[in-house]
């Protein structure tokens, strides 16, 4: 449910992203927002297609994706705590790398650590901020 209304979202703000990015930079209110961003891309196009038989609902199953995109949700806020960027991987696109992919992964998470032991080091965050 949460990819599909992500999927939604993006697709209804696909070329009215900058036009939204000026209107936040110039503070407009949330009801002009919603009438000139939100009213077009939602309003609807034509009815929905009525239904052959009606419509139950389904108990919800948490799939593996979900983990993923809980995964992936993260890394933004590990990145914004420690400046550290995170590769997220399926564990079957991590099988089917090949062995030099396997070795700059190996030695790009060796360079992170050694930044991150000069960092903790000089007193700093990564940010510059003192600890």
């Amino acid at each position: 449910e949460c990819l599909l209304v992500r999927k939604a979202c993006q697709s209804a703000l696909a070329k009215r992203q900058e036009t939204l990015v000026e209107m936040l930079m110039k503070h407009t209110s949330a009801s002009q927002l919603q009438a000139q961003i939100c009213r077009p891309a939602c309003s609807p196009k034509k009815p929905p297609a009525p239904l052959k038989k009606p419509r139950q609902d389904e108990e919800f199953v948490r799939g593996i994706e979900a983990s993923m995109l809980e995964l992936m949700e993260n890394r933004d806020k590990m990145r914004a705590e420690t400046g550290q960027v995170i590769d997220i991987m399926r564990r079957d696109e991590m099988d089917s790398m090949s062995d030099e992919d396997k070795e700059v992964q190996a030695a790009q998470d060796a360079f992170a650590e050694q930044i991150r032991e000069a960092r903790e080091a000089s007193g700093r965050d990564w940010r510059g901020q003192e600890l």
